[in-house]
């Protein structure tokens, strides 16, 4: 494994090349800039770097997470524990559920957990009323999120055919 664009990168990949199942950071440089406390340095000084944006590092550190499996967050993940994002969805969707899941690790820097709504045991009455009834296979997947979190802490719904494309830390 090498580092294409950033120290922190290398960091991650020595870490994994020497064993480490799970890394915390303490943060990592992400945007267009550096912080404006560096200011006064901008023009004296190679923090400008040859980059449009840092963010190139997530990427090639969530190949990294992809390839290796490893559990790799920011040091305050663990206060609420992995985001809980339950997926409406049927057997016959699973590789859409797939893709979903691969493009929020992709683009996420906290641990997350899938959770395909149609591989827990949840039965619910059909309404008799030909209106109230379900759409879809899986409309009604969403109203059992509460019992099937325990009905602590929050949770996500999104349909399988959705994806990511920014850090879910943002919601």
């Amino acid at each position: 494994m090498t580092a294409r664009y950033f120290s922190a990168e290398a960091a991650v990949n020595l870490l994994v090349q020497a064993g480490a199942r799970r890394i915390r950071t303490l943060g990592v440089d992400g945007g267009t800039t550096y912080s404006r406390t560096f200011d006064d340095l901008k023009d004296t000084t190679l923090l400008k770097g040859p980059h449009q944006s840092f963010d190139k590092q997530f990427r090639e550190i969530a190949r990294t997470v992809m390839k290796t499996g490893i559990d790799y967050a920011p040091l305050d993940a663990e206060k609420d524990g992995p985001i809980r994002i339950y997926v409406g969805s049927l057997e016959a969707q699973m590789l859409p559920v797939k893709v979903l899941e691969y493009s929020i690790r992709k683009h996420t820097d906290l641990p997350t957990e899938v959770f395909p709504l149609h591989r827990s045991d949840i039965t619910f009455p059909v309404p008799r009323e030909r209106e109230n009834r379900p759409r879809t296979p899986f409309s009604f997947q969403r109203f059992h999120i509460p019992a099937l979190a325990g009905y602590k802490g929050r949770a996500i719904y999104m349909d399988s055919d959705m994806q990511v494309f920014q850090n879910i830390r943002h919601l």
